[in-house]
C-alpha cells in the first residue's frame, strides 16, 4: 500500500532519511535539499512549500519532489516542482497517487497550474507513462533547461583536460599564463558580483534577478560558493556555484567588459570544476546547453562556451504543466502572451 506524505523538515531522522535518499541517487541535485526551499522562501520567490514523498508499506522512500507556491503575474498563483520527481522507482500507480495529492493542494491554495522540469536523463518509457496523462507541453523555457553538458568527475584532472576541445584546454593555459588568479568571495562581495551580471546582461541582452536573490542564495545554501577571477587590480568575472553530494553546479556567471581577451572565465570555470572533485563530486553540470533542434534557443549564446569543456550532452525529461482549472489556465496563457508581444 502506497502513501503520499509531507516530510517534517524539523525531525532529523526524517530529514536525514530523506537526504539519504537524495544522496543515494546518481543524478540528483541542488534543488532537492530542504536548504533550496529555505532559500526559496528567504528570497521570496516562494510564499510557502514542501517536500512530499511517496512510500511504501516498509516506509522506504520510493520518489519525492519539492512543492513550491508561487505567484506570475495578473495575481496567478501556481506551483513549481523544481528538477521534477526524483524516484528510484517509478510507475503509474505513484504517479497517480501524486496527481492526486498535487490536485487537492492546488484547489486549497487556488493554484491555476503546477509546471515541473526535469533533471531525470531522458527515457521513453517515462515519457511514455506521463503521456498518458493530461498535461501540456510548451515552449517556455523553466530554470533547469532541457539539455545541458555534464563531466564525469571520477576521470583525473588529466583526462578531464585531454577531454575537452583543444581551443578549451588553451583557453585555460593562456588565463593561467597572463596571471588570472581565483579567489573565493563572500556576501560582502554581491555588489562586484551583481555590477558583472549588469554587464553581462546588457552585451547579452537578458534579464536579471534582483540583487537581492543572488545574496539569498548564498545566505541560505551554505553549500553555494562565489568565485572571482582578477587580474592585477582588475576583477574580471564570477560565479556561483553549488555543491552537493553528487553534484557540482555551474549556476550563474558574470563577467565584466574588460580584458576580456584574457580567458578570466574558462580558469574561474576550471577551478570549480576541481572545487567538485575535491569534494568528491560524481559529476559536474553547466545548467543548459541549447536545444541542438532549435536555432533559436536562448542559450545558443552560452552553448559553445561550456562545450569547450567536453563532457557528454544530456537530454532531460521535458517540462510540462499540470494544469488544474483548463478554462482559467488558457485565458492565463493568452493575456500573458499578448503582454508579451505589446
Amino acid at each position: 500500500m502506497l502513501r503520499w506524505r509531507i516530510l517534517d523538515t524539523d525531525n532529523n531522522e526524517e530529514l536525514n532519511k530523506y537526504v539519504n535518499f537524495v544522496d543515494g541517487i546518481s543524478h540528483s541535485g541542488v534543488w532537492f535539499y530542504p536548504n533550496w526551499l529555505s532559500f526559496q522562501k528567504a528570497s521570496g520567490r516562494a510564499r510557502d512549500g514542501f517536500i512530499f514523498a511517496v512510500e511504501d508499506e516498509k516506509n522506504d522512500i520510493l520518489a519525492t519532489g519539492m512543492y513550491l507556491i508561487q505567484r506570475s503575474s495578473f495575481k496567478i498563483n501556481y506551483a513549481y516542482i523544481p528538477a521534477g520527481l526524483l524516484f528510484k522507482e517509478f510507475n503509474r500507480e505513484i504517479y497517480e497517487l501524486i496527481l492526486t495529492n498535487v490536485a487537492t493542494i492546488a484547489k486549497e491554495e487556488k493554484v491555476l497550474y503546477t509546471q515541473l522540469d526535469s533533471i531525470t536523463p531522458f527515457n521513453k518509457s517515462d515519457r511514455d507513462l506521463l503521456g498518458g496523462f493530461k498535461r501540456h507541453i510548451f515552449k517556455q523555457k523553466l530554470p533547469i533547461p532541457t539539455w545541458t553538458n555534464v563531466l564525469n568527475l571520477k576521470l583525473s584532472e588529466e583526462e578531464l583536460l585531454s577531454q575537452m576541445k583543444p581551443k578549451g584546454r588553451y583557453n585555460i593555459r593562456l588565463a593561467q599564463k597572463k596571471g588570472i588568479e581565483i579567489y573565493k568571495g563572500t556576501e560582502n562581495d554581491i555588489d562586484l558580483f551583481y555590477q558583472m551580471a549588469l554587464d553581462t546582461a546588457s552585451r547579452d541582452k537578458f534579464r536579471l534577478n534582483p540583487k537581492e536573490y543572488y545574496l539569498s542564495m548564498l545566505k541560505n545554501l551554505s553549500n553555494s560558493v562565489l568565485l572571482f577571477a582578477k587580474h592585477e587590480s582588475d576583477d574580471l568575472c564570477g560565479g556561483i556555484f553549488t555543491y552537493t553530494k553528487n553534484q557540482g553546479l555551474y549556476y550563474y556567471g558574470a563577467s565584466a567588459n574588460i580584458k576580456r581577451n584574457l580567458m578570466a572565465p574558462y580558469l574561474l570555470q576550471w577551478e570549480a570544476i576541481k572545487i567538485a572533485k575535491e569534494k568528491n563530486c560524481l559529476f559536474y553540470d553547466f545548467l543548459g546547453i541549447a536545444d541542438p533542434d532549435d536555432k533559436k534557443d536562448q542559450l545558443i549564446s552560452v552553448t559553445d562556451f561550456k562545450l569547450k569543456f567536453g563532457g557528454e550532452v544530456v537530454r532531460f525529461q521535458e517540462p510540462y504543466h499540470i494544469i488544474h482549472n483548463v478554462k482559467k489556465y488558457y485565458i492565463y496563457r493568452f493575456l500573458k502572451n499578448l503582454k508579451r508581444f505589446f
